[in-house]
C-alpha cells in the first residue's frame, strides 16, 4: 500500500496538470480574441506542457479538460484562471 503522502503528491500533480491543460486552452481562446494583447506561447514549452499534461491525464480527460477552458468567454477567461485585471 502507497502511503499517504505519495498518494497526495500524485493527486497534487494530476490536479496541476489537469489545470495547466484547462489554462493552455483558455489562453489559445484569448489568444484568437480580436483585440488580445496576450503574446503567443513559447512555442516548444508550450508543446511540452500539453505533452505532459496529456500523458499525466490521459487522452480523454486532457481533451475534456483543454476543451473547457477553450470554452470559457473570453471576458471570463480572466477570472476563471484566477488573475485580475490592475487596470
Amino acid at each position: 500500500m502507497r502511503d499517504r503522502g505519495s498518494r497526495r503528491d500524485f493527486l497534487v500533480a494530476l490536479n496541476v496538470q489537469a489545470l495547466l491543460a484547462r489554462e493552455c486552452g483558455a489562453c489559445d481562446t484569448l489568444r484568437e480574441h480580436p483585440g488580445s494583447s496576450l503574446p503567443p506561447a513559447h512555442p516548444a514549452g508550450y508543446a511540452r506542457t500539453l505533452t505532459t499534461a496529456c500523458a499525466a491525464l490521459g487522452d480523454e480527460a486532457f481533451a475534456a479538460t483543454w476543451e473547457e477552458g477553450r470554452a470559457l468567454a473570453p471576458d471570463g477567461i480572466l477570472s476563471a484562471l484566477g488573475w485580475q485585471d490592475t487596470r
